[in-house]
């Protein structure tokens, strides 16, 4: 009887373990000689999508100094491929993952840094962008983008320092100069962790602001300054954006590429199981294991561990669930595991122990293969 072929597929453990990390662990856990083992970690867009794109094919990672969502000076990276088209992760300079302990302020927060990126990339003459949206501290429009870009915003007559402080809640006049035409001469792909619409109930204020920092109060003030800031986009590019699915995430950052360059969205589970050839290799597997931090109801409602789970029950395959918390309805996993009820732990520690904990754990997995 030959090995059972193991694909092991997992998102990140959300402010733990790494997509990378996760696989690793698992992988070194199972052994060789019961086993046949491909590994591929994955992701819908957010954290960690650079790094799970890197892992699968050869790219060249190009590093520079910018500024985070606060203006304070980093080093991030962005990939490019051999088509010579560059992949950003609008995280890498403005994510919410820099600031720490810092208390968080979307009045501040800018994404001037990944508009310091964007020029980068567009001065080396690349002009096919693909942008992961997630993990952003930011809520504002891209406005500090277009302010990286060469866009002037002003309050009454002072010049606003976007690197330093959010434009969209402070601007009054925008002088957009050659920025347009910059941006009708590139092709842009959105991919998105989220389907929200910019404004609204469900928009980016209401649904993310107060994981950003946002008070109410601030809420309230955001969402009416990107509702004008908005209406300012559709009218001066004559495009629909309003309405458009998955445009509130990062903040609002795909508005102007939406408003004036050839875009397209794309959902981020379904753009990297295509991406990375995933169902090919659920076809070569016997079983599939698949996790993320947590797993819950919204797990099979459109996250790419859930994807991944109904893909492999519909093929026949046996399908085992790991994650950190465990909750709600998983019909779509044979088997599932989770850090907090396997050992009995609080999420708090499962989240600083999750290393040690996953490699226990897997022993458990293994034998139950």
């Amino acid at each position: 009887m030959g090995k059972k072929k193991v694909l092991i597929v997992p998102d990140s453990f959300k402010g733990s373990l790494s997509a990378s990390e996760v696989a690793e662990i698992i992988t070194e856990g199972l052994s060789v000689d019961r086993f046949e083992i491909q590994t591929l970690p994955v992701s819908d867009g957010g954290d960690g999508a650079i790094e799970v794109l890197s892992t699968f094919k050869q790219f060249k990672k190009k590093k520079l100094k910018v500024h985070n969502a606060y203006g304070i000076a980093k080093e991030t990276e962005y990939l490019l491929d051999d088509l010579g088209s560059a992949f950003i992760a609008v995280s890498g300079a403005s994510g919410i993952h820099d600031l720490g302990e810092t208390v968080l302020d979307p009045f501040i927060a800018s994404t001037y840094g990944t508009g310091q990126v964007v020029d980068s990339v567009l001065k080396s003459g690349i002009d096919v962008i693909s942008f992961f949206l997630g993990g952003s501290a930011t809520i504002d429009g891209g406005t500090g983008m277009l302010a990286a870009l060469g866009a002037l915003f002003y309050d009454g007559d002072e010049k606003i320092s976007s690197n330093k402080i959010n434009p969209l809640v402070r601007y009054d006049s925008v002088r957009f100069g050659g920025v347009t035409d910059l941006l009708k001469s590139i092709k842009i792909n959105l991919i998105t962790d989220v389907n929200n619409k910019i404004t609204g109930e469900f928009g980016a204020a209401n649904v993310f602001g107060p994981q950003k920092g946002a008070s109410s109060k601030e809420v309230e003030i955001i969402e009416n300054k990107m509702g004008k800031w908005v209406k300012l986009l559709e009218d001066t590019s004559h495009r629909e954006l309003k309405q458009l699915p998955g445009l509130g995430a990062a903040g609002g950052i795909g508005l102007p590429l939406m408003a004036f360059s050839n875009t397209n969205i794309y959902d981020g589970a379904e753009w990297f199981i295509n991406s990375l050839n995933i169902k090919e290799l659920i076809d070569w597997a016997d079983v599939v294991i698949t996790g993320e931090g947590s797993i819950d109801e919204q797990t099979l409602m459109g996250k790419i561990p859930g994807i991944i789970a109904s893909l492999s029950d519909e093929k026949g395959k046996s399908v085992i669930g790991v994650c950190g918390k465990l909750s709600g309805k998983n019909k779509g996993f044979d088997m599932l595991f989770s850090l907090t009820e396997e050992f009995n732990v609080t999420e708090e520690y499962a989240m600083v122990h999750a290393k040690e904990l996953l490699k226990k754990m897997v022993r458990v997995i293994a034998c139950k293969i």
